[in-house]
């Protein structure tokens, strides 16, 4: 039997709470992963060297930030936030 939220979320309602959570921890998982759609991505486009060489040939052009995590970041954090 579900229990009454107390705090500053009880005057939200329980599907709205849950949907939130279930978009924010998806959203969340898709951003730390990232860099792992990104290396596919640049298989999938044709880039011939393995995934690892992929990875650092990035990494040394355009650093962590720009060359593994920035590319399709915020179409994949929306994309999770709306399921």
């Amino acid at each position: 039997m579900p229990t009454a939220a107390t705090g500053p979320f009880s005057a939200i309602p329980e599907v709205a709470r849950d949907i939130a959570a279930g978009g924010v921890s998806t959203a969340s998982v898709s951003a730390l992963l990232n860099p792992v759609d990104v290396m596919k991505t640049r298989r999938q486009v044709g880039i011939q060297r393995g995934a690892i060489a992929e990875s650092l040939a990035a990494y040394r052009e355009h650093g962590a930030w720009r060359g593994l995590w920035r590319p399709g970041l915020s179409a994949s954090i929306i994309r999770e936030l709306l399921y």
